[in-house]
């Protein structure tokens, strides 16, 4: 029962978020202004952290940021999107510095990627 619970939640979700995605890729094809490609990475982004901070569980956040490791003494680079629990090192609107015992997960989002590759196999 509490499968299709979150089975049906999750089809809703990724429907609503189907439709603006979308809804936005319409509009910049009738739009005659330049495109931009930081933009659609932003809307993907927005996708995927719109649709797993719907199932995170209370405690939890998800943000884009930076990592800190204090015992190394090492930041790492930017991330797009950081599950992490407790209370940020430092948050902005959507920015955080978290510790590294506080990530739970982290996420990069591509809007192709060349599968093969991922695992290391040589192309030729």
């Amino acid at each position: 029962m509490e499968n299709e619970l979150y089975k049906t939640l999750g089809d809703a979700k990724c429907q609503e978020l189907s439709k603006k995605s979308n809804t936005l890729w319409k509009m910049l094809e009738l739009s005659e202004s330049r495109k931009s490609t930081q933009i659609g990475g932003a809307v993907l982004e927005g996708i995927a952290k719109d649709f797993i901070r719907e199932f995170l569980p209370a405690g939890f956040g998800l943000k884009s940021g930076l990592i800190f490791d204090a015992q190394n003494k090492r930041t790492s680079p930017q991330i797009d999107g950081i599950i992490y629990g407790g209370v940020a090192l430092l948050e902005f609107s959507d920015v955080v510095v978290v510790e590294k015992e506080q990530v739970k997960a982290i996420l990069e989002v591509k809007s192709w990627i060349d599968t093969p590759n991922i695992f290391g196999a040589k192309s030729g």
